[in-house]
């Protein structure tokens, strides 16, 4: 008598859960399931498969199916977030719910042991791992997609600097040629102008090129320390890295090593761009000397204190 008040419970227990269940619920609970796989859980195991097969099922009926959600559902959720239509002082074991409705489900869907074979071509596990990929790719890609146009933008500002200083260093020798002391001077104010952002720009990255040696020294390995580096440095990827931690068991999922990749290439590209830009920077110094010296009166240092000598004259 006792045992089928109990099964009755539990009947009505996890039906309540399956007719109020959303798709969030739901949801939850196919990423949850996995984990419960322990305790007295796991010796039932096969039973919860079987469960789960029968909800995934298209011919299980809708009764049944809200039946084996709810057990499911009773399964994942703990005590506090269960809907208060269910008396917390009354709730059962959770072994017992599942038992109660396995054994409901061979009897009444007469599935016996074609339960997760020939009604359910997928079992329990590859479904939920599916589901899991399935986010953590999503999350991956969202990630990868937002480095790649952050490491793009750095580029493109990378190249447009470097035209505008190369730019601006013509400029200036043409100013040269002009031999007056008007064009002198503008010359003089666009070198002293790329010397002041050359200055700015090598002391805004000091901080960085100390915390990268730091990582490095740390880390004694350059993959790792880009590793690190896109960990610290952009706050959307240590949360996809997490949930790739929690999920390691799957081994065919795309990790930090594409974003490292990524960065790496970015870095080559830039440095790249860089040593281009100093060479043809020397190429242009060169130049800007030779117009020193065969076209105007003065030297390096004079065409460099001119707009301050001005200046000083003026106030003078």
């Amino acid at each position: 008598m006792e045992k089928i008040k109990e099964e009755t419970k539990a009947i009505e227990l996890a039906s309540k859960l399956g007719e109020n269940a959303d798709n969030n619920q739901i949801s939850n609970m196919e990423v949850k399931l996995p984990s419960m796989k322990r305790g007295p859980i796991a010796k039932i195991w096969d039973k919860v498969c079987d469960i789960y097969n029968g909800f995934m099922s298209e011919e299980t009926p809708s009764s049944l199916k809200v039946l084996l959600l709810g057990s499911l559902l009773y399964l994942v959720l703990p005590i506090d977030i269960v809907p208060d239509f269910i008396p917390v002082g009354g709730l059962i074991d959770d072994v017992t719910v599942l038992t109660f409705v396995w054994s409901k489900l061979v009897k009444v869907a007469k599935l016996g042991n074609h339960i997760g074979s020939s009604v359910v071509k997928q079992t329990v596990g590859d479904k939920i791992q599916e589901s899991i990929k399935t986010a953590y790719n999503k999350a991956f890609e969202f990630g990868k997609t937002k480095l790649d146009s952050i490491l793009k933008k750095k580029a493109k500002n990378t190249i447009k600097n470097c035209v505008l200083s190369l730019f601006a260093f013509v400029i200036a020798i043409l100013f040269l040629l002009n031999d007056t002391q008007e064009s002198a001077l503008i010359s003089s104010l666009i070198i002293i102008i790329l010397l002041l952002r050359t200055l700015f720009s090598f002391i805004k990255n000091i901080p960085l090129v100390f915390q990268i040696l730091k990582i490095y020294i740390k880390e004694k390995n350059i993959d790792d320390t880009i590793a690190v580096y896109l960990k610290t440095t952009y706050a959307f990827i240590q949360p996809i890295e997490d949930f790739k931690n929690k999920i390691k068991v799957f081994k065919d999922i795309p990790d930090l090593k594409e974003l490292v990749y990524l960065q790496r290439k970015a870095l080559m590209k830039t440095i790249i761009e860089i040593t281009i830009t100093v060479v043809l920077a020397i190429i242009l110094a060169f130049v800007f000397k030779r117009v020193l010296i065969y076209y105007t009166d003065y030297n390096f240092i004079e065409i460099i204190t001119l707009p301050f000598l001005k200046l000083f004259k003026l106030f003078k």
